[in-house]
């Protein structure tokens, strides 16, 4: 049954469901369909690939997981993406536990278990590190740099040569007037010219 067949016969069930008020319009059921912003994602993903030639044949590529929206949308993008690439490229997920006490991850279990990608919990002592030995407190910049390394000593132990992390546009603007405000050493004029000239922005 194709697509159009599939709405038909759903639009159809829908009126005889309205007619005894158990279902909302055919209008709503449409609206409420994550297809479509899915592809939007998706559109910018095989961009991005394109642009940058980001994923390449054979790649085995780890994405890091918080736990957040962003890194589990960036997940089950790549996971659609990867038949649009015909699954030249494989994918597993690793996720980091920060606290002293190992966080609920069940949904996310099932969420890489349904989208068929493999699934690595690493309990971490970063918070003993930042919290208690270091006493920082302002921990959120040292906390990333040592989470993206333990990431990269895990995509070494399991063979995987790229990692992927749900850090944003917004995100990369954030950490880049971080850098340019802290280290007057850079060179605000080439690095600006290099964000225009990628398209950055």
């Amino acid at each position: 049954m194709t697509g159009r067949e599939r709405l038909r016969k759903a639009g159809k069930n829908e009126v005889r469901n309205q007619e005894h008020g158990t279902c909302g319009s055919l209008k709503q059921w449409r609206a409420e369909r994550p297809d479509t912003r899915m592809k939007e994602v998706l559109g910018c993903v095989r961009r991005a690939d394109q642009d940058f030639h980001m994923i390449s044949a054979g790649d085995r590529v780890a994405v890091g997981l918080s736990g957040g929206k962003d890194s589990l949308l960036l997940l089950c993008a790549l996971s659609l993406y990867r038949h649009v690439r015909h699954d030249d490229f494989s994918l597993r997920a690793f996720m980091l536990t920060i606290g002293k006490q190992v966080p609920e991850t069940l949904g996310i279990q099932e969420l890489c278990q349904r989208i068929n990608i493999p699934l690595t919990l690493r309990h971490t002592e970063l918070y003993e590190i930042l919290f208690e030995a270091r006493k920082e407190g302002s921990p959120c910049a040292l906390c990333a740099k040592m989470r993206r390394g333990m990431l990269c000593d895990l995509c070494r132990e399991v063979g995987c040569n790229k990692l992927a992390l749900g850090h944003h546009r917004e995100d990369a603007l954030e950490t880049l007037l971080n850098a340019v405000t802290r280290d007057p050493s850079l060179n605000q004029k080439e690095i600006l010219l290099h964000i225009l000239e990628t398209r950055f922005i």
